[in-house]
């Protein structure tokens, strides 16, 4: 399964080769805490989230806006229970990553929400990533 457009460009390295910093850019606070790297325009505007550093992958970027919606209409409160598993770890464990889109990590992670909810059964909530998908019924 193909990574979103964001996830940054799919042949990036970082190049030797400086590019001049925007002047309306202030790329030491823009960096943060994030490793010291001279700029790239690879980075901006809404790339950053594909890269190790700036970003989160999908669950982290897009997880919140999709969860929120069964989240605030079933009243889920805090979970009893998380489990995260993972069906692959990326090639080359260990050696530099850059970009989400070099990991081959495919995951699910279940969270578990109680009854003790006000009139309102237990309920799974599922996020699957990586192309990895629900099993299906008979």
């Amino acid at each position: 399964m193909d990574q979103p457009p964001w996830c940054g460009p799919r042949a990036f390295q970082r190049q030797p080769a400086k590019f001049d910093i925007p002047t309306e850019l202030d790329w030491d606070l823009w960096l943060g805490t994030a490793p010291q790297r001279d700029f790239n325009p690879a980075y901006l505007p809404a790339t950053w989230r594909g890269w190790v550093d700036f970003g989160t992958g999908s669950l982290g970027d897009m997880g919140c806006h999709f969860i929120d919606v069964p989240y605030r209409a079933l009243k889920l409160g805090y979970p009893i229970s998380v489990e995260c598993s993972v069906g692959e770890v990326w090639t080359g464990f260990f050696k530099e990553v850059d970009l989400y889109r070099q990991l081959s990590a495919f995951s699910k992670n279940s969270h578990s929400f109680s009854s003790k909810r006000k009139m309102i059964p237990a309920v799974e909530l599922v996020w699957y990533d990586g192309g990895i998908k629900p099993e299906r019924p008979g």
